[in-house]
């Protein structure tokens, strides 16, 4: 690849994501410094299915980036490497890289007259190679919206969920608000919404636990609505993730291998034996993706929403707080507080929680977040992932 790039006006190198699929393929993204400016690239290796793959990047239309090529096949590694905006799986990212396109674009998105038709690029906040971009748009009088690049398969999730519960009764300002969309580009602008994630006020010390009380009380009233067109989770579609996840476990760490596939067992068992509860949910729920501004709690980020068990959210919630107070070194007493609180705020809005039914949802919660030590490349991930393990079977015979 040497040849290829000037890789010697590459300043540094971090790797912060990966996603790995045993005997499949394996993700990486990297951000790197060229000419003391940011550049995203991703690098993507194949397997069984690597000839077929290459030919493909091969033919796809490419952008050159300021190190040359903006995309590498190494053949003989079975290895395509992409920088920013190629990408295999959201190819409307091109569209970003000049000025021209970047406008016809806007103009796709928004309606006529729109003033965010002369929107500008602000700010990255969430890449996900071959999955989702998210950005946020800016204009010259200091007013944001917030733009989501999609596959076409999940554009076409998005866009259903987006519709039904960012308007009428569903929403009163509590939901995203679509502002502008294209079923070509398969992307879809929403209201931006000015204030701090949960998480942010946390890792800052404002956190209050008046705003996590008002959270679950907006999260009790999502509950509580209308199914708005929702639809019910695949059963054997969550079992074959839980079976993956079990998988990669034992596949990184074969130490783990036996509590994985334990674990993987015991949560595929009790999730099928349970009587159906169809009420809408986040799907994704935890304190990124809540929003405080002078008290006002939105939520944010429900591509995921349908219908299930409320302690789902409340489960993934959980989950979340107990892996982010693995990461921050978070005292026991900080957690059990927000837990409580939490839980506490919710009953007063919903009634009461099985503390039993409670602890199986967030063991649920916690082992999908098993592979987020190794995909993060935290320093001690298999130690992490280890912790992460027994917590989950802790809360499995609690």
């Amino acid at each position: 690849m040497r040849d290829q790039l000037d890789v010697n006006r590459v300043d540094d190198i971090q790797l912060n994501y990966l996603r790995y699929k045993p005997g499949m393929n394996c993700l990486a993204r990297y951000e790197l410094r060229v000419d003391g400016q940011r550049l995203q690239a991703y690098a993507k290796s194949h397997g069984h299915d690597a000839e077929s793959k290459l030919d493909k990047a091969i033919d796809r239309p490419v952008i050159d980036s300021t190190l040359g090529p903006g995309r590498v096949v190494l053949t003989d590694d079975r290895v395509v490497f992409s920088t920013f905006p190629n990408d295999a799986k959201l190819p409307s990212l091109q569209r970003l890289g000049e000025a021209a396109y970047r406008r016809r674009l806007f103009r796709r998105i928004f309606d006529d007259g729109s003033a965010w038709q002369g929107g500008e690029l602000a700010s990255v906040l969430n890449y996900k190679p071959e999955r989702r971009y998210v950005v946020r748009l800016g204009r010259e009088d200091g007013t944001s919206a917030l733009a989501k690049f999609y596959t076409r398969s999940g554009f076409g999730k998005a866009w259903k969920i987006s519709r039904r519960l960012g308007s009428g009764d569903h929403n009163e300002g509590r939901y995203p608000e679509i502002i502008g969309f294209s079923r070509k580009h398969a992307v879809i602008a929403y209201r931006w919404w000015p204030g701090d994630s949960l998480r942010e006020l946390d890792i800052d010390g404002r956190l209050s636990m008046s705003d996590v009380a008002e959270t679950a009380r907006t999260l009790a009233e999502l509950h509580a609505s209308g199914p708005a067109g929702l639809l019910a989770p695949d059963l054997s579609q969550q079992a074959e993730r839980l079976t993956s996840l079990g998988r990669q476990v034992g596949f990184l760490l074969p130490h783990l291998q036996p509590g994985a596939e334990r674990v993987t067992r015991v949560l595929i068992e009790w999730l099928t034996g349970q009587a159906p509860v169809n009420r809408p949910v986040h799907g994704d729920f935890y304190d990124k993706q809540v929003i405080v501004d002078s008290g006002n709690v939105r939520l944010i980020d429900l591509d995921g929403a349908r219908l299930d068990n409320p302690l789902a959210d409340l489960g993934s919630y959980l989950a979340h707080l107990e892996r982010h107070a693995v990461n921050s070194g978070k005292p026991d007493s900080e957690s059990e507080l927000h837990r409580q609180t939490l839980v506490s705020a919710y009953e007063q809005s919903a009634g009461p929680v099985s503390n039993t039914d409670l602890n199986k949802y967030t063991a649920l919660g916690l082992f999908g977040l098993i592979h987020h030590p190794f995909r993060d490349w935290a320093e001690n991930w298999p130690a992490q992932t280890e912790l992460l393990l027994e917590r989950v079977e802790t809360l499995l015979s609690s």
